[in-house]
């Protein structure tokens, strides 16, 4: 009787759709990781990370790999280049050190960022395509 008429919308920093693929905490991988779907990580990888669909990185994940993916949620560390075709989403407790190529770009309040950030053009240009970057 009393809505708003405003629809919820979906949020990358919370986990709502259902993940495949979990490295808990406590667990540490080297290597190359490769997953279909959801990738939830909250332990250590090192290598690389190349995941179609998406990654929600936990508070105490820490990643020293190359990232390519869909779109991903950090609120532990990431050390290495990170390559998505659609959003990164930096939580409060997020720290990327390293480029990043991205349509688009969500750093909430007290997270850290440290690199070079290339965004899609307008012109329908690709992450990791052209153009020009901008040192953060």
């Amino acid at each position: 009787m009393f809505r708003s008429g405003r629809k919820k919308q979906p949020s990358l920093t919370t986990v709502e759709e259902s993940v495949d693929t979990i490295v808990g905490a406590g667990t540490y991988f080297s290597g190359k990781l490769t997953a279909e779907g959801m990738l939830r990580v909250d332990g250590r990888v090192d290598g690389e990370i190349e995941v179609n669909g998406n990654i929600y990185l936990g508070e105490s994940s820490v990643i020293n790999a190359d990232i390519i993916c869909n779109n991903m949620t950090v609120a532990g560390v990431v050390n290495g280049m990170v390559t998505l075709s659609g959003k990164l989403h930096m939580a409060p407790t997020g720290k990327v050190f390293g480029d990043i190529s991205v349509s688009n770009l969500v750093i909430s309040d007290g997270a850290i960022f440290k690199g070079n950030c290339k965004m899609a053009g307008e012109q329908g240009e690709t992450p990791g395509g052209g153009g020009g970057s901008d040192e953060v």
